[in-house]
């Protein structure tokens, strides 16, 4: 088993980073990418579960038999295999379907359990040469806040404007009443 980590398979996040309002949703695809055939997968996850969870996971085509496809306590657990002669080329492992709980950062790392095994067992993945996520919570941003104060103020402008127009049209009736009597007043019999 080649437990150095001198493999030439690696994992990558797709996206890598990105900054989302908490509460929000995204979608991470896990790769495996290997010019070397890759029979199995197994590829933990680490991510900080007071900023992240995990909404859903869904398993990639690649990989004809799941062992694992779950979160819990920070780490997503994946475990598949695919028949010899196995895989290669750039290959999603599966989606990731993550929620930010509270603002605050998270780094999407690997756990060193993770591994990729070629038809002969041997261990091929380059730990040290995957691509790792961090990602960013904010309670929203400056525009996002100005758009949401924007787009109430327009409707409070336009209910605004509706009730200043009734209330015109509210004197102006009046105006005529009064003016209607006057003239029905001053008339000579």
């Amino acid at each position: 088993e080649n437990s150095s980590g001198e493999g030439q398979a690696t994992f990558s996040l797709a996206p890598a980073t990105g900054t989302y309002r908490s509460q929000e949703e995204f979608s991470l695809e896990l790769r495996l990418n290997t010019a070397s055939a890759a029979t199995s997968v197994k590829a933990y996850l680490s991510f900080d579960p007071k900023v992240l969870s995990v909404a859903l996971i869904e398993k990639g085509a690649a990989f004809s038999y799941w062992w694992e496809s779950e979160a819990e306590d920070g780490m997503v657990k994946l475990s598949a295999s695919a028949p010899a002669p196995g895989v290669s080329g750039q290959i999603a492992i599966a989606k990731i379907i993550f929620a930010g709980r509270q603002s605050g950062g998270s780094k999407i790392g690997y756990d060193p359990a993770s591994l990729v095994l070629d038809a002969t067992d041997q261990n091929i993945l380059n730990l040290a040469s995957s691509t790792e996520g961090d990602f960013a919570f904010v309670a929203g941003s400056e525009s996002d806040s100005e758009n949401e104060v924007g787009s109430q103020g327009s409707s409070g402008n336009f209910v605004g404007i509706l009730f200043g127009l009734a209330g015109v049209l509210v004197v102006g009736v009046v105006l005529y009443i009064v003016w209607r009597r006057m003239q029905s007043g001053n008339q000579v019999p």
